[in-house]
């Protein structure tokens, strides 16, 4: 393959270093061809450059006078590569000009590319054209190219697409810059066009769950607001009304379902569409057919496409496979519990439907009702591990095992406050509900975050919590950090009082929700 490429390679400089003598009127005798020659270079110039600098073109190129070069050979293909990577040129050859002796003299040939001075959009709002602006961040002087076209239209329609316009029309074109050779204005019309919206999305393949439950599972992507009571389902079409059915198939449930598939009331969610937005929603749909015991579910089909100039469409092929049911769960490696407690904790029985996030869920994490990783970490083992497994199928039941790894039991060494620039740490500890000497336990460091926040002097959502374990001596050191936020209030206020001695009143006010008297005179603990 490598003497195939380097054959093409010899051929192809053959034949332009063959065109240039011809074109140049150069004694091709002096050259064999078919026997690469080694020839000094007496000299090179460039040729078509506008405002570019000839001998730095000629350094970059890496062609350097006095040196020896082989006629055809790499030198000159990697002096073309090497200007090409500047992406200032829309074409870029270097022929012989002459050859006397064993001396030959190079032209280079560049056609530079105009660059941009500046650039003009239409046809958008003020605050549009500042966001896109922004978005294409094109400096002054950027060479205009089809790659630089390509990448401001794609901007753009990212941009209307974030907000619901799929279609705009853009037109980028340029004009010559009658101020400086070379260079040029660009100019970028746009056109959004009307909003694109969901007119309906539909589901195929699906005999378990209803359109309107799977629809109501997609938290993103969402129908517009319709009204359509003679609607029916596309694979499930009917040809006439049964007074009999209707009346027999009469339900609760079938009522909201007959109303949720007609009636669409958005009045604070939008339904605009978004490629990654569907995307999202798609896992919700196969998350609502996991949790019904249809693990094998999948999106086996889609296609989204427009009804009418501004709304869309979308279809999706549903495969929900076969519904599944919990048998046996064993538990393996526990010997801080017996099986009996843990399964009074995981809660979950033979025949259930299969639900992998509701296993997960009472494994690891279940705040309301308890789950079995809380029944140790609680108890100090803060090394505990359990890895679920399925370790049998057999026909519509899985077999469960939960390997535990116990782990020892950690006692707390330190408790480290980090953050508090403004507060003092005593304030924070007198909060906690993990002391040194006490066995880790994970709620009590749940409960110490939500006291931190019920202070009021820290950011709720920075309220960081680090337990740093050392296995060697089985303890661990908690790390709290918080970030401080501004509580001190200025009240300025104005009145008027008539009478006499009536006028304009003012009232100016300071108040401190967290100082102490002791820190008054210290500089930089407290910002009024």
């Amino acid at each position: 393959m490598k003497q195939l490429r380097r054959h093409l390679l010899y051929l192809a400089l053959l034949f332009s270093a063959t065109q240039g003598f011809a074109q140049l009127g150069v004694d091709t005798s002096a050259v064999n061809f078919s026997q690469p020659r080694e020839l000094e270079v007496g000299g090179i110039r460039v040729e078509g450059i506008v405002s570019l600098d000839a001998n730095s073109l000629i350094a970059r190129s890496g062609l350097l006078v006095g040196a020896t070069i082989t006629i055809p050979g790499d030198e000159i293909s990697k002096a073309i590569q090497n200007l090409w990577k500047l992406r200032l040129f829309s074409n870029v050859a270097i022929q012989a000009e002459r050859v006397t002796g064993n001396t030959v003299f190079l032209v280079i040939q560049l056609d530079e590319l105009p660059r941009i001075s500046k650039y003009s959009p239409g046809g958008m709002t003020k605050a549009e054209e500042e966001d896109i602006i922004e978005k294409i961040d094109i400096v002054r002087g950027t060479p205009y190219t089809d790659f630089v076209k390509k990448d401001i239209d794609t901007k753009i329609r990212d941009y209307f697409a974030d907000k619901g316009f799929l279609n705009p029309s853009i037109n980028i074109f340029v004009k010559p810059d009658t101020t400086k050779a070379n260079w040029v204005v660009l100019y970028f019309d746009v056109n959004k066009g009307a909003k694109t919206k969901i007119a309906d999305i539909f589901f195929y393949g699906n005999e378990n769950i209803s359109d309107s439950k799977l629809r109501a599972a997609m938290k993103e992507t969402k129908i517009k607001s319709s009204f359509r009571p003679l609607h029916e389902d596309p694979e499930n079409p009917r040809e006439g009304i049964n007074p009999v059915e209707v009346l027999s198939s009469l339900s609760i449930a079938n009522i909201r379902s007959y109303i949720s598939d007609r009636v669409q009331v958005r009045i604070f969610n939008s339904s605009r569409y978004m490629e990654d937005n569907l995307e999202t929603d798609k896992r919700a749909v196969i998350a609502l057919y996991n949790s019904k015991g249809y693990r094998d579910a999948r999106i086996v089909g889609q296609k989204v496409y427009y009804v009418d100039d501004s709304n869309l469409r979308i279809d999706l092929q549903v495969d929900e496979g076969n519904q599944y049911y919990f048998r046996n769960i064993t538990w393996r490696g526990n010997s801080k519990y017996t099986d009996a407690r843990l399964d009074s904790i995981l809660g979950i029985r033979p025949g259930d439907i299969y639900n992998q996030q509701l296993l997960q869920q009472k494994l690891e994490y279940d705040p309301v009702n308890g789950d079995v990783t809380s029944l140790y970490m609680d108890d100090g083992y803060l090394f505990f591990q359990l890895i679920p497994v399925e370790i049998a199928v057999v026909g519509d039941s899985i077999d469960i095992e939960v390997r535990i790894q116990e782990g020892a039991q950690a006692t707390i060494n330190q408790i480290i406050i980090k953050g508090n620039t403004k507060t003092n740490e005593h304030v924070v500890r007198r909060e906690l509900r993990t002391l040194p000497g006490q066995k880790f336990s994970r709620s009590a460091l749940i409960r110490s975050q939500s006291e931190i926040a019920r202070l009021g002097y820290f950011d709720p959502e920075q309220i960081g919590i680090n337990p740093v374990p050392n296995p060697a001596d089985g303890t661990v050191d908690i790390e709290y950090t918080v970030v401080e936020k501004p509580s001190d209030q200025l009240e300025l206020s104005a009145g008027y009082a008539g009478g006499p001695f009536g006028g304009v009143v003012l009232q100016a006010g300071i108040v401190f929700n967290n100082w102490s008297t002791s820190q008054m005179f210290k500089k930089g603990s407290w910002k009024p």
